[in-house]
Protein backbone atom coordinates (compact mmCIF):
# COMPACT_ATOMS: atom_id res chain seq x y z
CA UNK A 1 0.00 0.00 0.00
CA UNK A 2 2.93 2.65 0.87
CA UNK A 3 4.42 1.35 -2.44
CA UNK A 4 1.52 2.29 -4.66
CA UNK A 5 1.00 5.97 -2.75
CA UNK A 6 4.60 6.38 -3.61
CA UNK A 7 4.22 6.30 -6.86
CA UNK A 8 1.46 7.96 -6.59
CA UNK A 9 3.37 11.16 -5.43
CA UNK A 10 5.52 12.79 -8.26
CA UNK A 11 2.81 12.56 -10.39
CA UNK A 12 0.33 14.37 -8.22
CA UNK A 13 3.20 16.77 -8.04
CA UNK A 14 3.66 17.01 -11.29
CA UNK A 15 -0.52 17.41 -11.93
CA UNK A 16 -0.01 20.51 -9.57
CA UNK A 17 2.52 22.10 -11.28
CA UNK A 18 0.71 21.87 -14.48
CA UNK A 19 -2.14 23.33 -13.01
CA UNK A 20 0.00 26.55 -11.47
CA UNK A 21 1.68 27.07 -14.62
CA UNK A 22 -1.91 27.40 -16.20
CA UNK A 23 -3.64 29.85 -13.95
CA UNK A 24 -0.27 31.88 -14.09
CA UNK A 25 -0.62 31.84 -17.82
CA UNK A 26 -4.22 32.42 -17.81
CA UNK A 27 -4.06 35.63 -15.19
CA UNK A 28 -5.88 38.05 -16.65
CA UNK A 29 -4.02 41.44 -17.70
CA UNK A 30 -6.52 44.50 -18.12
CA UNK A 31 -3.23 46.32 -20.18
CA UNK A 32 -3.42 43.67 -22.39
CA UNK A 33 -7.59 43.54 -22.74
CA UNK A 34 -7.73 47.05 -23.52
CA UNK A 35 -5.46 46.50 -26.07
CA UNK A 36 -7.05 43.53 -27.98
CA UNK A 37 -10.39 44.89 -27.57
CA UNK A 38 -8.98 48.38 -29.12
CA UNK A 39 -7.92 45.78 -32.17
CA UNK A 40 -11.06 44.32 -32.63
CA UNK A 41 -12.70 47.62 -32.68
CA UNK A 42 -10.69 48.70 -35.50
CA UNK A 43 -11.08 45.58 -37.43
CA UNK A 44 -15.25 45.59 -36.76
CA UNK A 45 -15.18 49.09 -38.29
CA UNK A 46 -13.39 48.27 -41.69
CA UNK A 47 -15.61 45.13 -41.64
CA UNK A 48 -19.36 47.81 -40.31
CA UNK A 49 -19.36 44.57 -38.14
CA UNK A 50 -21.95 46.03 -36.06
CA UNK A 51 -22.68 42.57 -33.79
CA UNK A 52 -18.74 42.84 -32.74
CA UNK A 53 -18.97 45.84 -31.96
CA UNK A 54 -22.08 45.22 -29.46
CA UNK A 55 -19.78 42.53 -28.09
CA UNK A 56 -16.94 45.20 -27.53
CA UNK A 57 -19.13 48.03 -26.17
CA UNK A 58 -20.50 45.43 -23.41
CA UNK A 59 -16.69 43.69 -22.13
CA UNK A 60 -16.03 45.90 -19.54
CA UNK A 61 -16.94 43.62 -16.43
CA UNK A 62 -13.60 42.53 -15.71
CA UNK A 63 -11.39 45.47 -17.12
CA UNK A 64 -13.72 47.54 -14.59
CA UNK A 65 -13.04 45.26 -11.63
CA UNK A 66 -9.54 45.36 -12.41
CA UNK A 67 -8.52 48.55 -13.08
CA UNK A 68 -8.34 51.76 -10.61
CA UNK A 69 -8.59 55.36 -11.76
CA UNK A 70 -4.35 55.75 -11.45
CA UNK A 71 -4.93 52.79 -14.29
CA UNK A 72 -7.23 54.72 -16.54
CA UNK A 73 -4.87 57.63 -16.03
CA UNK A 74 -2.05 56.32 -17.62
CA UNK A 75 -4.23 54.61 -20.12
CA UNK A 76 -5.33 57.75 -21.16
CA UNK A 77 -1.84 59.15 -20.96
CA UNK A 78 -0.52 56.32 -23.56
CA UNK A 79 -3.85 56.25 -25.58
CA UNK A 80 -5.20 59.92 -25.98
CA UNK A 81 -2.58 62.39 -24.30
CA UNK A 82 -4.04 65.20 -25.93
CA UNK A 83 -7.61 64.59 -23.78
CA UNK A 84 -5.42 63.30 -20.48
CA UNK A 85 -3.69 66.83 -19.93
CA UNK A 86 -7.09 68.67 -19.86
CA UNK A 87 -8.59 66.23 -17.43
CA UNK A 88 -7.48 65.88 -13.98
CA UNK A 89 -6.80 62.55 -13.62
CA UNK A 90 -4.62 61.05 -10.14
CA UNK A 91 -1.80 59.29 -11.86
CA UNK A 92 1.28 56.91 -10.53
CA UNK A 93 4.34 58.62 -9.03
CA UNK A 94 6.82 58.22 -11.33
CA UNK A 95 9.45 57.91 -8.18
CA UNK A 96 7.64 55.42 -6.24
CA UNK A 97 6.35 53.62 -9.01
CA UNK A 98 8.81 52.98 -11.99
CA UNK A 99 8.10 51.04 -15.18
CA UNK A 100 8.19 51.30 -19.01
CA UNK A 101 4.67 52.14 -20.26
CA UNK A 102 5.03 50.84 -23.31
CA UNK A 103 5.78 47.43 -21.72
CA UNK A 104 2.86 47.26 -19.06
CA UNK A 105 0.30 48.56 -21.87
CA UNK A 106 1.56 45.88 -24.36
CA UNK A 107 1.46 48.97 -27.25
CA UNK A 108 3.71 51.68 -28.93
CA UNK A 109 2.56 55.27 -28.54
CA UNK A 110 2.41 55.14 -32.46
CA UNK A 111 0.20 51.84 -32.80
CA UNK A 112 -1.84 53.82 -29.63
CA UNK A 113 -2.83 56.66 -31.60
CA UNK A 114 -3.80 54.58 -34.91
CA UNK A 115 -5.97 52.85 -32.89
CA UNK A 116 -7.75 55.89 -30.85
CA UNK A 117 -8.15 57.14 -34.73
CA UNK A 118 -11.75 55.21 -34.79
CA UNK A 119 -14.39 57.33 -32.55
CA UNK A 120 -15.60 53.74 -31.27
CA UNK A 121 -12.13 53.36 -29.67
CA UNK A 122 -12.29 56.91 -27.84
CA UNK A 123 -16.13 55.80 -27.15
CA UNK A 124 -14.83 52.76 -25.52
CA UNK A 125 -12.46 54.53 -23.26
CA UNK A 126 -14.77 57.49 -22.48
CA UNK A 127 -16.83 55.10 -21.00
CA UNK A 128 -14.50 53.23 -18.96
CA UNK A 129 -13.37 56.18 -17.19
CA UNK A 130 -17.23 56.94 -16.30
CA UNK A 131 -17.57 53.58 -14.92
CA UNK A 132 -14.11 54.31 -12.93
CA UNK A 133 -15.33 57.95 -11.27
CA UNK A 134 -18.69 56.44 -11.01
CA UNK A 135 -16.79 53.12 -8.81
CA UNK A 136 -14.69 55.89 -6.82
CA UNK A 137 -18.16 58.19 -5.79
CA UNK A 138 -16.56 61.22 -8.24
CA UNK A 139 -20.46 61.84 -9.56
CA UNK A 140 -19.99 65.30 -10.05
CA UNK A 141 -16.23 64.64 -12.23
CA UNK A 142 -18.72 62.14 -13.38
CA UNK A 143 -21.18 64.68 -15.05
CA UNK A 144 -18.74 66.69 -16.35
CA UNK A 145 -16.70 64.08 -18.45
CA UNK A 146 -20.73 62.36 -19.25
CA UNK A 147 -22.14 65.74 -20.31
CA UNK A 148 -18.60 66.17 -22.60
CA UNK A 149 -18.64 62.55 -24.27
CA UNK A 150 -22.10 63.38 -25.25
CA UNK A 151 -21.56 66.82 -26.49
CA UNK A 152 -19.28 64.17 -28.59
CA UNK A 153 -21.24 61.22 -29.94
CA UNK A 154 -23.86 63.97 -30.99
CA UNK A 155 -21.82 64.73 -34.09
CA UNK A 156 -21.48 61.45 -35.27
CA UNK A 157 -24.02 58.79 -37.05
CA UNK A 158 -22.27 55.41 -37.32
CA UNK A 159 -24.67 51.69 -36.70
CA UNK A 160 -21.12 50.83 -35.20
CA UNK A 161 -21.62 53.42 -32.48
CA UNK A 162 -24.97 52.52 -31.62
CA UNK A 163 -24.19 50.27 -28.41
CA UNK A 164 -21.67 52.81 -27.20
CA UNK A 165 -24.30 55.45 -27.91
CA UNK A 166 -26.57 53.46 -25.47
CA UNK A 167 -23.91 52.90 -22.64
CA UNK A 168 -23.01 56.43 -22.26
CA UNK A 169 -27.01 57.66 -22.40
CA UNK A 170 -27.07 54.94 -19.91
CA UNK A 171 -24.59 56.42 -17.29
CA UNK A 172 -26.05 59.81 -18.01
CA UNK A 173 -29.57 58.82 -16.34
CA UNK A 174 -27.71 57.07 -13.63
CA UNK A 175 -25.57 60.01 -12.54
CA UNK A 176 -27.95 62.73 -12.92
CA UNK A 177 -30.52 60.36 -11.22
CA UNK A 178 -27.82 60.02 -8.26
CA UNK A 179 -27.36 64.09 -8.10
CA UNK A 180 -31.52 64.04 -7.97
CA UNK A 181 -31.67 65.93 -11.43
CA UNK A 182 -33.01 63.37 -13.56
CA UNK A 183 -36.43 65.37 -14.16
CA UNK A 184 -34.29 68.39 -15.36
CA UNK A 185 -32.62 66.05 -18.17
CA UNK A 186 -35.92 64.67 -19.96
CA UNK A 187 -35.96 67.26 -22.11
CA UNK A 188 -32.74 66.32 -23.39
CA UNK A 189 -33.65 62.63 -23.09
CA UNK A 190 -36.17 63.83 -25.32
CA UNK A 191 -34.65 65.41 -28.00
CA UNK A 192 -31.84 62.43 -28.34
CA UNK A 193 -35.07 60.16 -28.38
CA UNK A 194 -36.07 62.08 -31.65
CA UNK A 195 -32.51 61.82 -33.28
CA UNK A 196 -31.80 58.04 -32.05
CA UNK A 197 -35.31 57.55 -33.91
CA UNK A 198 -34.14 59.24 -37.11
CA UNK A 199 -30.72 57.41 -37.64
CA UNK A 200 -32.92 53.88 -36.52
CA UNK A 201 -30.42 53.39 -33.29
CA UNK A 202 -32.86 51.26 -31.53
CA UNK A 203 -29.98 50.47 -28.89
CA UNK A 204 -30.38 53.72 -27.85
CA UNK A 205 -33.90 54.49 -28.26
CA UNK A 206 -34.56 51.97 -25.51
CA UNK A 207 -32.15 53.09 -23.19
CA UNK A 208 -33.82 56.52 -23.47
CA UNK A 209 -37.30 55.60 -23.39
CA UNK A 210 -36.45 53.64 -20.00
CA UNK A 211 -35.02 56.22 -18.03
CA UNK A 212 -37.86 58.59 -19.26
CA UNK A 213 -40.98 56.15 -17.74
CA UNK A 214 -38.36 56.43 -14.88
CA UNK A 215 -38.29 59.93 -14.70
CA UNK A 216 -42.14 60.10 -15.02
CA UNK A 217 -42.97 57.11 -12.19
CA UNK A 218 -39.95 58.96 -9.94
CA UNK A 219 -42.29 62.22 -10.00
CA UNK A 220 -45.45 60.34 -9.95
CA UNK A 221 -46.86 61.51 -13.66
CA UNK A 222 -48.33 58.18 -14.38
CA UNK A 223 -50.70 60.08 -17.41
CA UNK A 224 -47.95 61.12 -18.64
CA UNK A 225 -46.07 58.15 -18.81
CA UNK A 226 -49.27 56.39 -20.12
CA UNK A 227 -49.44 58.76 -22.88
CA UNK A 228 -45.77 58.17 -23.78
CA UNK A 229 -45.78 54.62 -23.71
CA UNK A 230 -49.01 54.53 -26.11
CA UNK A 231 -46.82 56.67 -28.47
CA UNK A 232 -43.55 55.38 -28.13
CA UNK A 233 -43.13 51.48 -28.47
CA UNK A 234 -39.82 49.10 -27.41
CA UNK A 235 -37.73 48.06 -30.31
CA UNK A 236 -37.88 44.06 -30.10
CA UNK A 237 -34.06 43.84 -30.83
CA UNK A 238 -32.80 44.92 -27.75
CA UNK A 239 -31.00 43.43 -24.67
CA UNK A 240 -33.11 41.72 -22.45
CA UNK A 241 -31.84 43.85 -19.47
CA UNK A 242 -33.52 46.39 -20.92
CA UNK A 243 -36.95 44.48 -22.54
CA UNK A 244 -37.44 43.66 -18.28
CA UNK A 245 -36.95 47.51 -17.00
CA UNK A 246 -39.35 48.35 -19.74
CA UNK A 247 -41.89 45.70 -18.84
CA UNK A 248 -41.65 46.73 -14.87
CA UNK A 249 -42.05 49.98 -16.26
CA UNK A 250 -45.70 49.47 -17.56
CA UNK A 251 -46.62 47.15 -15.22
CA UNK A 252 -45.78 49.81 -12.63
CA UNK A 253 -47.68 51.76 -14.67
CA UNK A 254 -50.95 50.06 -15.55
CA UNK A 255 -50.87 48.95 -11.37
CA UNK A 256 -51.31 52.81 -10.60
CA UNK A 257 -54.62 52.35 -13.29
CA UNK A 258 -55.82 49.77 -11.69
CA UNK A 259 -55.03 47.49 -14.88
CA UNK A 260 -54.29 44.76 -12.98
CA UNK A 261 -53.98 41.52 -15.19
CA UNK A 262 -51.79 43.41 -17.73
CA UNK A 263 -49.66 44.46 -15.56
CA UNK A 264 -49.28 41.10 -13.66
CA UNK A 265 -48.37 39.42 -17.20
CA UNK A 266 -46.08 42.53 -17.82
CA UNK A 267 -44.22 41.75 -14.24
CA UNK A 268 -44.00 38.02 -14.31
CA UNK A 269 -42.59 39.00 -18.46
CA UNK A 270 -40.16 41.32 -16.42
CA UNK A 271 -38.72 38.93 -13.79
CA UNK A 272 -38.17 36.22 -16.53
CA UNK A 273 -36.43 38.40 -18.98
CA UNK A 274 -34.35 40.21 -15.46
CA UNK A 275 -30.63 38.08 -15.16
CA UNK A 276 -30.30 35.48 -12.80
CA UNK A 277 -26.85 36.56 -11.54
CA UNK A 278 -27.18 40.64 -11.69
CA UNK A 279 -29.57 43.11 -10.56
CA UNK A 280 -31.07 41.79 -7.43
CA UNK A 281 -32.14 45.38 -6.80
CA UNK A 282 -34.50 45.37 -9.57
CA UNK A 283 -35.97 41.66 -9.24
CA UNK A 284 -36.54 42.30 -5.42
CA UNK A 285 -38.40 45.24 -6.73
CA UNK A 286 -40.01 43.49 -9.29
CA UNK A 287 -41.19 40.63 -6.90
CA UNK A 288 -42.60 43.57 -5.00
CA UNK A 289 -44.65 44.75 -7.02
CA UNK A 290 -45.73 41.00 -8.62
CA UNK A 291 -46.98 40.14 -5.13
CA UNK A 292 -49.17 43.80 -4.72
CA UNK A 293 -50.54 43.01 -7.60
CA UNK A 294 -51.42 39.44 -7.16
CA UNK A 295 -52.89 40.05 -4.05
CA UNK A 296 -55.38 43.13 -5.81
CA UNK A 297 -56.29 40.59 -8.08
CA UNK A 298 -58.00 39.03 -4.81
CA UNK A 299 -55.60 36.24 -5.27
CA UNK A 300 -52.71 35.09 -2.84
CA UNK A 301 -49.02 34.76 -3.98
CA UNK A 302 -47.74 31.33 -3.88
CA UNK A 303 -45.40 30.44 -0.79
CA UNK A 304 -42.39 29.93 -2.74
CA UNK A 305 -42.00 33.39 -4.16
CA UNK A 306 -40.70 33.67 -0.73
CA UNK A 307 -38.35 31.23 -0.32
CA UNK A 308 -35.57 32.50 -2.24
CA UNK A 309 -32.81 32.92 0.13
CA UNK A 310 -31.23 35.68 -1.10
CA UNK A 311 -34.56 37.98 -1.40
CA UNK A 312 -35.79 36.50 2.05
CA UNK A 313 -34.99 39.47 4.38
CA UNK A 314 -36.37 42.13 1.71
CA UNK A 315 -39.40 40.62 1.52
CA UNK A 316 -40.26 40.23 4.90
CA UNK A 317 -42.49 42.95 5.13
CA UNK A 318 -44.50 41.46 2.27
CA UNK A 319 -44.68 38.25 3.54
CA UNK A 320 -46.64 39.49 6.48
CA UNK A 321 -48.91 41.46 4.32
CA UNK A 322 -49.87 38.16 2.66
CA UNK A 323 -50.29 36.26 5.92
CA UNK A 324 -52.51 39.41 7.11
CA UNK A 325 -54.60 39.61 4.06
CA UNK A 326 -54.80 35.49 4.32
CA UNK A 327 -56.49 35.96 7.70
CA UNK A 328 -59.41 38.81 6.55
CA UNK A 329 -58.68 40.72 9.78
CA UNK A 330 -58.46 44.68 8.46
CA UNK A 331 -57.41 46.09 12.18
CA UNK A 332 -54.12 43.33 11.97
CA UNK A 333 -53.55 44.15 8.21
CA UNK A 334 -53.61 48.02 9.09
CA UNK A 335 -51.37 47.71 12.19
CA UNK A 336 -48.38 46.01 9.81
CA UNK A 337 -49.10 48.58 7.20
CA UNK A 338 -48.52 51.15 10.08
CA UNK A 339 -45.68 49.57 11.14
CA UNK A 340 -43.84 49.48 8.06
CA UNK A 341 -44.73 52.74 6.50
CA UNK A 342 -41.78 53.97 5.90
CA UNK A 343 -40.35 50.74 4.24
CA UNK A 344 -43.26 50.80 1.44
CA UNK A 345 -43.45 54.44 0.90
CA UNK A 346 -39.20 54.03 0.23
CA UNK A 347 -40.52 51.54 -1.92
CA UNK A 348 -43.00 53.36 -3.71
CA UNK A 349 -45.50 51.11 -2.92
CA UNK A 350 -47.77 52.63 -0.18
CA UNK A 351 -50.30 53.74 -1.97
CA UNK A 352 -50.77 50.37 -3.55
CA UNK A 353 -50.75 48.72 -0.02
CA UNK A 354 -53.52 50.96 0.87
CA UNK A 355 -56.16 49.80 -2.24
CA UNK A 356 -55.55 45.99 -0.28
CA UNK A 357 -58.14 47.44 2.51
CA UNK A 358 -61.28 46.19 0.53
CA UNK A 359 -58.77 43.06 -0.69
CA UNK A 360 -58.50 42.14 3.04
CA UNK A 361 -62.32 42.06 3.86
CA UNK A 362 -62.94 40.23 0.58
CA UNK A 363 -60.69 37.37 2.14
CA UNK A 364 -62.29 37.50 5.76
CA UNK A 365 -65.86 37.02 4.14
CA UNK A 366 -64.45 34.25 2.16
CA UNK A 367 -63.52 32.61 4.72
CA UNK A 368 -66.51 33.21 7.09
CA UNK A 369 -68.71 32.07 4.01
CA UNK A 370 -66.96 28.19 4.05
CA UNK A 371 -66.47 28.06 7.60
CA UNK A 372 -70.60 28.93 8.55
CA UNK A 373 -73.97 28.24 6.94
CA UNK A 374 -75.20 30.62 8.51
CA UNK A 375 -73.79 33.88 11.08
CA UNK A 376 -74.82 37.24 12.61
CA UNK A 377 -73.94 40.49 10.77
CA UNK A 378 -73.00 41.52 14.61
CA UNK A 379 -70.21 38.53 14.63
CA UNK A 380 -68.87 39.19 10.63
CA UNK A 381 -68.14 43.02 12.40
CA UNK A 382 -66.13 41.52 15.14
CA UNK A 383 -64.32 39.01 13.00
CA UNK A 384 -63.25 41.60 10.49
CA UNK A 385 -62.66 44.25 12.72
CA UNK A 386 -65.12 46.63 11.19
CA UNK A 387 -66.53 49.72 12.62
CA UNK A 388 -70.04 48.87 12.64
CA UNK A 389 -72.67 46.78 11.64
CA UNK A 390 -74.63 49.55 8.79
CA UNK A 391 -70.88 49.19 7.10
CA UNK A 392 -70.38 45.36 7.69
CA UNK A 393 -73.83 45.26 5.79
CA UNK A 394 -73.25 47.46 2.84
CA UNK A 395 -70.06 45.53 2.65
CA UNK A 396 -71.42 42.05 2.56
CA UNK A 397 -74.09 43.53 0.11
CA UNK A 398 -71.52 44.72 -2.31
CA UNK A 399 -69.89 41.41 -2.04
CA UNK A 400 -72.66 39.54 -3.04
CA UNK A 401 -73.09 41.62 -5.98
CA UNK A 402 -69.56 41.12 -7.14
CA UNK A 403 -69.91 37.38 -6.65
CA UNK A 404 -67.05 37.45 -4.37
CA UNK A 405 -69.07 35.24 -1.68
CA UNK A 406 -72.56 32.87 -2.59
CA UNK A 407 -74.68 34.05 0.03
CA UNK A 408 -77.73 36.27 1.04
CA UNK A 409 -78.99 38.34 3.65
CA UNK A 410 -81.54 37.74 5.53
CA UNK A 411 -82.76 41.11 6.62
CA UNK A 412 -85.00 40.18 9.05
CA UNK A 413 -82.74 38.32 11.52
CA UNK A 414 -79.72 40.35 10.25
CA UNK A 415 -77.48 37.43 9.68
CA UNK A 416 -75.38 36.43 6.79
CA UNK A 417 -77.25 32.67 4.91
CA UNK A 418 -74.57 30.22 2.42
CA UNK A 419 -76.08 28.75 -0.67
CA UNK A 420 -74.97 25.66 -1.17
CA UNK A 421 -71.58 25.76 -3.16
CA UNK A 422 -71.94 23.86 -6.71
CA UNK A 423 -69.74 22.00 -8.20
CA UNK A 424 -66.89 24.04 -10.02
CA UNK A 425 -66.60 22.05 -12.60
CA UNK A 426 -69.82 22.75 -14.01
CA UNK A 427 -68.14 26.48 -14.49
CA UNK A 428 -66.54 28.29 -16.72
CA UNK A 429 -63.68 29.09 -14.04
CA UNK A 430 -61.58 25.53 -15.10
CA UNK A 431 -61.92 26.85 -19.04
CA UNK A 432 -60.91 30.50 -17.88
CA UNK A 433 -57.68 29.26 -16.12
CA UNK A 434 -56.34 26.68 -18.99
CA UNK A 435 -56.66 29.42 -21.07
CA UNK A 436 -54.87 31.81 -19.22
CA UNK A 437 -51.65 29.21 -19.15
CA UNK A 438 -52.15 28.47 -22.68
CA UNK A 439 -51.94 32.07 -23.36
CA UNK A 440 -48.31 32.37 -20.83
CA UNK A 441 -46.96 29.38 -22.51
CA UNK A 442 -47.56 30.75 -26.05
CA UNK A 443 -45.76 34.33 -25.25
CA UNK A 444 -42.73 32.19 -23.92
CA UNK A 445 -42.69 30.39 -27.11
CA UNK A 446 -42.81 33.13 -28.93
CA UNK A 447 -40.33 34.94 -27.17
CA UNK A 448 -38.15 31.92 -27.60
CA UNK A 449 -38.19 31.90 -31.43
CA UNK A 450 -37.32 35.59 -31.74
CA UNK A 451 -34.66 35.10 -29.74
CA UNK A 452 -33.00 32.47 -31.72
CA UNK A 453 -30.26 33.40 -33.49
CA UNK A 454 -28.95 31.04 -36.59
CA UNK A 455 -25.24 30.75 -38.06
CA UNK A 456 -24.28 32.20 -41.24
CA UNK A 457 -24.17 30.40 -44.30
CA UNK A 458 -20.24 31.57 -44.99
CA UNK A 459 -18.09 32.28 -42.17
CA UNK A 460 -16.43 36.08 -42.39
CA UNK A 461 -12.55 35.87 -43.37
CA UNK A 462 -10.53 38.80 -42.79
CA UNK A 463 -8.01 40.36 -45.43
CA UNK A 464 -5.78 42.23 -43.62
CA UNK A 465 -3.84 42.89 -46.85
CA UNK A 466 -0.85 44.17 -44.17
CA UNK A 467 3.14 43.48 -44.20
CA UNK A 468 4.80 41.02 -42.86
CA UNK A 469 5.71 42.39 -39.22
CA UNK A 470 5.78 40.42 -36.46
CA UNK A 471 3.65 42.64 -34.21
CA UNK A 472 0.93 43.27 -37.37
CA UNK A 473 1.09 39.50 -37.76
CA UNK A 474 0.43 38.62 -34.08
CA UNK A 475 -2.61 41.64 -34.25
CA UNK A 476 -4.13 38.98 -36.94
CA UNK A 477 -4.15 36.35 -35.24
CA UNK A 478 -5.79 37.90 -31.91
CA UNK A 479 -8.60 39.51 -33.85
CA UNK A 480 -8.98 36.19 -36.49
CA UNK A 481 -8.85 34.21 -32.48
CA UNK A 482 -11.51 37.01 -31.09
CA UNK A 483 -13.48 36.66 -34.09
CA UNK A 484 -14.22 32.79 -33.67
CA UNK A 485 -14.97 33.65 -29.60
CA UNK A 486 -17.79 35.96 -30.78
CA UNK A 487 -19.25 33.72 -33.24
CA UNK A 488 -19.45 31.20 -30.71
CA UNK A 489 -21.68 33.28 -28.51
Amino acid sequence: MDKKKDSKEPKDVEMEQKKEEEVKQEKFDPYLEIRKQLILLEKAVEMKDTKTCGVVARNFKRIRAEFSLKDVGLVYDHYLPDLSAKINLPKYDPDIVKFDVEDKLHLNKERAGVLTKNFEAKCFLHILLIMKLIDERKIKMAKEFVDYARAQIDLENSRTLDHFFSKIYYYSGFIYEKLGELNNFVPQFLDAYRAACHRNDEQTQATLINYILRSYINDQLYIQAANFIEICSLPENVSPNQQARNLYYEAKIQAVQMKYPEAQAHVIQAIRKASEYTGKAFRVQAMKLRIIVTLLMGEIPDRSLFSDQEMKSDLYAYFIIVQKVREGNIEEFMKVINEHEDTFKKNDNYNLLIRLRHNVIKFGLRKINASYSRISLADITTKLGLESVKETESIVTKAIRDKVINAVINREDRELKTNEVADVYTSNLPTTQLDKRIRFCMEIYNDSVKALEFPKKETKKIDFNLEDDEEIQDEQELVESLLEEFDDM
